[in-house]
């Protein structure tokens, strides 16, 4: 018994508590980690000369002559959209060349070209 603001004692009464939502959780980030090792393993199968990462060193009049102008321009960054929904690729150019490109494992065949 507990007594209650110094008066009488009051039984205790204990309540069950249960969340449901650990029996989901552990699953999903089991699967969720599987995916991901997935990726990376497909990832490793690419080649680095057929990636974005590729790119560095290059001028911007070959860059131009692979993928065509670039969907927006904003100062040194060039902006390529991707075959994938919503997805751009940025180029930066430091004395007219590629410096450096994000994301930097793209495949190559993943960036949309334009006329």
């Amino acid at each position: 018994m507990v007594p209650i603001g110094g008066g009488k004692p009051q039984p205790y009464v204990m309540y069950e508590y249960a969340c449901r939502e650990g029996d989901a959780g552990i699953p999903n980030s089991l699967r969720g980690t599987q995916v991901e090792l997935a990726k990376q393993k497909e990832k490793a199968a690419i080649p680095a000369s057929s990636t974005t990462s590729s790119l560095v060193g290059q001028t911007e009049a070959a860059i131009r002559e692979k993928f065509g102008k670039p969907a927006t321009i904003a100062g040194p960054r060039w902006e390529y959209n991707t075959t994938s929904v919503g997805d751009v690729v940025y180029i930066y150019f430091v004395g007219g060349k590629v410096t450096s490109v994000r994301p930097v494992d793209l495949p190559l065949d993943q960036i949309a070209k334009t006329p």
